[in-house]
């Protein structure tokens, strides 16, 4: 996320990485980035976080959310056989969508989806087909 943020900066757009910095962070919560990068276990797991998603700044700001690897979301964020989740937050992913306007536009990024993984992403982003 760091490359992506260095990245955007050089071609004039406003980006952050949302948990290094404190003084970042503050910048985060009052929406001064166009792009704002996280980790499923920050974003989802951290209250702050999603509680910043329901401010008016964001209510009124916000455009899109996009979720790239999108595949972790089943791959390490359920449960498989008796095994417990590699990343429980990645399968948690989806609870930001309903912090959000339904309204609101998800992309949703993989190189990597089966058929079947791809059915199960859209139903834990609450996607519908187009």
């Amino acid at each position: 996320m760091e490359d992506q943020v260095k990245y955007l900066t050089a071609k004039g757009i406003s980006a952050a990485f949302a948990g290094k910095h404190e003084t970042t962070d503050a910048d985060i919560a009052a929406g001064r980035f166009s792009i704002v990068f996280g980790s499923p276990e920050l974003l989802v797991g951290v209250k702050k976080w999603r509680d910043m998603l329901q401010t008016d700044v964001y209510r009124e700001r916000l455009i899109g959310m996009a979720v790239d690897e999108v595949h972790t979301i089943v791959l390490w964020g359920e449960r498989h056989g008796s095994d417990a989740p590699f990343r429980k937050w990645c399968g948690l992913v989806g609870e930001l969508r309903s912090l959000l306007p339904i309204s609101l536009p998800v992309l949703a990024l993989t190189a990597t989806a089966s058929l079947t993984t791809r059915e199960k992403i859209m139903k834990h982003l609450g996607l519908q087909k187009c």
